[in-house]
């Protein structure tokens, strides 16, 4: 709890007889079951703070007015909250327009004026905010009245039953309001941790969807607010039992990723901790391809560096001097899913960004080679995205002026490279998960809601005192990645022209004055991560042939053994009891096995499907085909592929054109399941006999450990629900409704089974919260999706089995 004081005064008046056996003409109907509800209306409060008052009975109109105006005149703190709840009859006043509450004498008057009532509250501006929830018929005209359109601090809002003209049925609205307020003392609502309060309007959303559900058609109304003001902050509801989620590390604003949608820090910032299903660790855990970081990492400040033999630098001479620029204007990071593509680029990303550097500092500080701070770098994670909300963010991140003439807000105008946007007040609002905030970002987009063209980048990078560094991650996953692709190609081109006849057919002809060094001006660096689709082979050609091309999966397999091994021994080391001197020698053994199975081919004599790896299955028909691999041919110079049978495995699952899947994301997988489904032997011997038996492919791994789930009959229907969500994912209210889709008992007989209970989603969603990314949306609560792409699509073709 918050410390606020929480008042309530709850007045139920159901009966409204006079003790005669045979009521008088016009006297006003009983409520059915209105006494009981007295008892659950104050129950429900008080597990939410408030200090109730309640009126016994059912007390004449007199009374009851005096009551009401009694409670609301006590003194109270400006930062107190109060709530209102009368259950009763409404009347028309005679003569005028207006709302008066009926009495259980009948009567109604001046006294039960709802209009008064609000004035009184609404006088002074430093009154508690009030929430006046009114169950009696034409209760919607309190929400109307007319000095709510004109009042400077609004501290009153109305929940009402029914609209201004119509009667509310049977306390329908008090039972729904009760249920909404036992959801909020449960926990029911999702919402996160950091947030402090359960957002009205999502309560007042869930109480209108409950009271219109028996199809009566009760139209539950609410007060309104000037779409150029904030929506007040009001904080009725508090957040009891909160719930974890992926939260930004301390030090970061909050309202970063808001104000650029598709930057998404949270997703670069777990790809460089890269702690796989464990929690974010203290420090970072990635291992290994230090000759990329280093050539990256001089290539992303535009200097020189001396770096070993590789792939990139075309010499093999050791000492070799590397130009930053070399490669020009375009650099692709391409390889398997789980072969380690965002978090390369989430180390770069998260090194290099101004707004990331400080507080992302453990994952990366102690990695040999980082890129320095630029000032002019963004970032954008694809995933889902449209071409249009591409270009809209980067435009933001490059502070261009906004489109169609319209007056830039100080907030979008700052950069990626300047202070946290917005004043104080608003980075507290959006830390303290303000609707206020959201909705104000939501607004300024509206007004911006025609975008950015591509010209406008393309001259805005142009204008651009120093050539901006570009990261996009996850092409491959946008909404339309031809052409999103074609976008890129042309930033790659300082030129903005159109694509040529070769870059259409694949080649990679150098026009005038393209892929130059990136310092001359005009033009931008980019670096795209991507899997290898066909209708990608321009760009991965045109990185090719300038020497631009890193394919993760063509990586030396030395190298690649050796940073696994470094991994899982990091991920073990970090874990209890696995971190204790006992157990040193069996970690890396464990490691060892499990890195050497990853990264050595099998001979030819051995058999396709080893001890606990899947049959492959078929492919996927030709009604169902999508873009295969561009092929050896843009990985040449490089030799010595890790892959071999990894390669292999699940034709047709993997996503469109993939070989396979990448041994780290395995690795990370089989050991979470070996450490939490059983205990690792301290035996270095038995350990590593057991990493030597990792399967070869992350749907085997899952298969694996579901299978040791078996008797959670929710786990694999809630993890498929979550593989068909868009953008940050479904609430778990939503997953609770599609989950039955994908259940075992449904498929047979095709009759959906009932929705899991809440105990039950969230039982199970513990389960499987590592393979699960939480992300809270701008009201605080939590969505849910599939923490790697890998699993979405292995899912999506599997959801029931494998």
């Amino acid at each position: 709890m918050d410390g606020r004081v929480r008042r309530a005064l709850c007045a139920v008046i159901g009966s409204f007889s006079t003790g005669e056996q045979e009521p008088a003409p016009g006297t006003l109907a009983d409520i059915p079951g209105a006494g009981p509800l007295r008892g659950e209306m104050v129950a429900a409060l008080r597990r939410l703070g408030y200090d109730c008052t309640v009126l016994e009975g059912d007390p004449p109109a007199a009374e009851l007015g005096a009551a009401v105006r009694g409670f609301l005149a006590e003194p109270m703190a400006a930062d107190g909250l109060r709530i209102v709840h009368v259950l009763s009859h409404g009347a028309k006043p005679v003569n005028i327009e207006g709302l008066e509450v009926c009495g259980g004498d009948g009567a109604h008057g001046a006294a039960t004026d709802v209009e008064d009532w609000l004035k009184q509250i609404d006088r002074d501006p430093e009154a508690p905010a009030t929430l006046v929830l009114l169950d009696v018929c034409r209760a919607g005209t309190a929400t109307r009245l007319p000095h709510q359109l004109t009042i400077g601090r609004r501290r009153s809002v109305v929940l009402a039953a029914s609209a201004a003209a119509d009667p509310a049925f049977d306390a329908d609205f008090t039972r729904a309001v009760i249920t909404a307020l036992t959801k909020v003392a449960d926990g029911r609502y999702d919402v996160a941790r950091g947030f402090g309060f359960v957002s009205p309007d999502q309560v007042a959303r869930d109480i209108e969807a409950m009271v219109a559900a028996p199809g009566y058609g009760q139209q539950v109304t609410c007060s309104l607010h000037s779409l150029l003001d904030d929506v007040p902050r009001f904080r009725f509801f508090p957040n009891l039992t909160p719930h974890d989620a992926d939260q930004l590390p301390e030090g970061i604003d909050p309202g970063i990723g808001d104000l650029a949608v598709g930057l998404d820090p949270a997703h670069f910032i777990d790809r460089a901790y890269a702690s796989g299903l464990f929690p974010r660790m203290a420090t970072g855990l990635f291992q290994g391809r230090d000759r990329l970081l280093q050539q990256l990492s001089a290539w992303l400040d535009g200097t020189t560096a001396s770096a070993p033999p590789g792939p990139l630098d075309g010499t093999g001479v050791e000492g070799a001097v590397v130009e930053g620029a070399a490669g020009g204007r375009l650099r692709v990071v391409t390889g398997s899913p789980g072969s380690g593509k965002s978090a390369l680029l989430g180390v770069l990303v998260c090194a290099a960004h101004p707004q990331l550097r400080a507080a992302t500092d453990p994952a990366w500080n102690r990695l040999a080679h980082v890129p320095s701070r630029n000032q002019e770098l963004v970032a954008v994670h694809a995933r889902q995205l449209t071409t249009q909300q591409v270009i809209d963010s980067l435009a933001r991140q490059l502070r261009l002026p906004p489109p169609n003439g319209t007056s830039p807000d100080p907030a979008d105008t700052a950069g990626a490279g300047a202070e946290p946007r917005g004043d104080a007040a608003d980075a507290a609002a959006r830390a303290a998960g303000s609707p206020a905030q959201a909705a104000r970002w939501e607004g300024r987009q509206a007004t911006l809601r025609e975008g950015w063209n591509m010209q406008d980048l393309l001259e805005g990078i142009a204008a651009a005192p120093t050539p901006p560094v570009i990261v996009i991650d996850a092409l491959d996953e946008a909404a339309q990645p031809a052409e999103l692709r074609q976008l890129l190609l042309q930033l790659a081109d300082r030129t903005g022209g159109q694509e040529s006849h070769d870059e259409r057919e694949g080649g990679a002809h150098d026009r005038s004055g393209r892929n130059g060094d990136p310092r001359d001006g005009g033009g931008c660096r980019l670096l795209v991560g991507t899997r290898r689709w066909r209708q990608f082979t321009p760009m991965l050609e045109r990185a090719r042939a300038h020497g631009g091309l890193i394919d993760l999966d063509e990586e030396p397999a030395g190298e690649v053994r050796q940073a696994i091994t470094g991994y899982v021994t990091a991920l073990l080391a970090r874990q209890a009891p696995y971190d204790t001197a006992a157990y040193a020698n069996a970690r890396t053994a464990f490691a060892v096995g499990l890195a050497t199975a990853l990264t050595t081919a099998p001979s030819p004599e051995s058999s396709p499907q080893r001890a606990g790896r899947l049959d492959s299955g078929p492919t996927r028909s030709p009604s169902h085909a999508a873009p295969g691999p561009v092929g050896s041919a843009l990985n040449g110079g490089v030799s010595g592929s890790v892959y071999g049978d990894v390669r292999g495995g699940l034709p047709g699952v993997a996503d469109a054109g993939d070989p396979g899947w990448g041994p780290f994301l395995v690795a990370a997988l089989y050991t979470h399941h070996e450490v939490t489904d059983r205990a690792l032997p301290a035996d270095p011997a038995a350990a590593r006999a057991r990493g030597a038996r990792v399967p070869l492919s992350l749907p085997e791994v899952m298969e694996m450990d579901l299978q040791a789930r078996r008797d959670d009959e929710w786990a694999r229907p809630l993890l498929a629900a979550c593989a068909f969500a868009r953008g940050d994912g479904m609430p778990l209210d939503t997953l609770m409704h599609v989950a039955p889709v994908f259940h075992p008992d449904t498929q047979p007989t095709g009759l959906t089974v009932a929705d899991p209970t809440f105990a039950q989603a969230q039982a199970s969603l513990a389960n499987v919260r590592f393979y699960l990314r939480l992300t809270p949306d701008h009201r605080g609560v939590i969505h849910y999706r599939l923490f790697h792409q890998g699993l979405t699509d292995y899912l999506r073709h599997h959801p029931t089995g494998p």
